[in-house]
């Protein structure tokens, strides 16, 4: 590689690193989650969550099932003190039961969100579920 490509390259590396980081710390930090904000991916893809400007930058996709192989929805790490339970309750493109638990991300991701619930210190702060 050139002096010059690899100086571009760790430019954006950089830049990119920075901008999640930031978008980590508004989260975080922002102790006034507004529902309105997390309602509007409800019925929507889930891959649409995950394109959130506070969102994208998440370290950590995990799947996560209520009965044994039967999945529920999936848990998105945004830091240690923060993450979000992406909730479906009606699968066409991925298969709920899977004794292995290997579901596919990719499948996954073209669901409809049934349901969000927002975690911050372990503390539920927001909840879509109509009361």
């Amino acid at each position: 590689m050139t002096y010059k490509f690899k100086h571009l390259l760790l430019f954006c590396i950089l830049a990119f690193s920075s901008v999640c980081s930031h978008s980590q710390k508004i989260i975080a930090n922002n102790s006034q989650m507004d529902s309105l904000k997390y309602s509007k991916y409800i019925g929507n893809e889930v891959f649409n969550i995950l394109l959130d400007d506070e969102i994208r930058c998440y370290q950590k996709f995990t799947f996560f099932d209520t009965k044994p192989g039967a999945l529920s929805g999936a848990i998105i790490t945004i830091d240690s003190n923060f993450y979000i339970e992406v909730y479906v309750s009606e699968y066409k493109f991925q298969k709920q039961f899977n004794e292995e638990r290997n579901w596919n991300k990719s499948l996954f991701y073209r669901e409809a969100i049934s349901r969000i619930k927002v975690f911050q210190d372990n503390k539920c702060i927001v909840d879509t579920k109509s009361p």
